[in-house]
């Protein structure tokens, strides 16, 4: 008799039908295809918050090293940088918040 191997599913590795899984492997439920539209731009921006949180700590981490061996203007255009991404996590987060109600 052969073995049969047993199912992906059983260790994690296929999500389960109405089902979305996010970056903190957590379960969504997606009972309908509007909110598995929902679930997957939650996911994107989940991604987008994330990149643009490690695109700040960089930003913070090159102003703390600066030790006067850059222009005034370079550090100015950091600082806005850093501001600009700073804003857009703010409106991320709020977006997320919202999507999130909506899968509830």
């Amino acid at each position: 008799m052969a073995k049969l191997l047993p199912s992906t599913r059983a260790f994690g590795h296929v999500p389960l039908a109405g089902e979305v899984l996010s970056n903190q492997k957590e379960r969504v439920l997606v009972p309908h295809e509007h909110n598995k539209d929902t679930a997957d731009h939650l996911l994107s921006l989940e991604n987008r918050f994330d990149t643009l949180l490690g695109e700040v700590f960089g930003l913070d981490q090159w102003l703390e090293s600066v030790d006067g061996q850059h222009s005034e203007m370079q550090v100015q255009r950091v600082e806005r940088q850093r501001e600009d991404a700073v804003d857009q996590l703010r409106s991320i987060h709020t977006q997320l918040e919202v999507l999130r109600k909506e899968l509830e």
